[in-house]
């Protein structure tokens, strides 16, 4: 399962609420690339087990026995929760499409990094049980599996400061 989220301007934001299947040139390469969208800065996508399984590992700590989904509640709504940020007529592999104006992105960047979700490599590697294999891959130039969800709340920072929106969902 991919989380999959990109920055748009609000003009791009408005087409794709008046037509979702622009979704699949953005996400799945079916066509061209709206114009302005750049796909290093503009889209980041990780593997949401992996962060769903840290995300249920941090609360455990801090809270047993509470479902991280209550306990990061901004963190469930970047990760497309709340069904009031749903967009209707596109689905993604599990579950629809999900959508955050520039205002809710602002908003969202803030919850995130209340709710400090900005774990560094160390405690990713220990939350997520990577051990020693894993850092020898990394040494060896492989990029690591598990921690690539570290870069969500820059993410939606660096979103914040464009004034874009965010699009998104989990394939």
């Amino acid at each position: 399962m991919w989380l999959g989220l990109a920055k748009v301007n609000p003009e791009l934001f408005a087409e794709i609420q008046a037509n979702p299947d622009l979704l699949d040139a953005i996400f799945f390469d079916e066509g061209d690339r709206p114009a302005g969208l750049d796909e290093r800065s503009d889209v980041f996508g990780c593997d949401y087990r992996t962060l769903s399984a840290v995300a249920e590992a941090c609360a455990e700590v801090d809270e047993a026995g509470t479902d991280w989904r209550e306990y990061y509640a901004w963190l469930a709504r970047a990760t497309g929760e709340n069904e009031s940020d749903h967009l209707p007529g596109y689905e993604f592999t599990y579950g629809p499409a999900f959508a955050f104006t520039s205002a809710d992105v602002q908003r969202m960047a803030d919850g995130l990094a209340e709710e400090s979700w900005s774990l560094d490599e160390d405690d990713a590697r220990e939350l997520s049980g990577t051990g020693e294999e894993e850092q020898e891959e990394e040494e060896d130039g492989d990029e690591p599996e598990f921690d690539d969800f570290i870069d969500l709340v820059p993410f939606f920072a660096a979103a914040a400061r464009e004034g874009k929106a965010i699009v998104g969902g989990i394939s």
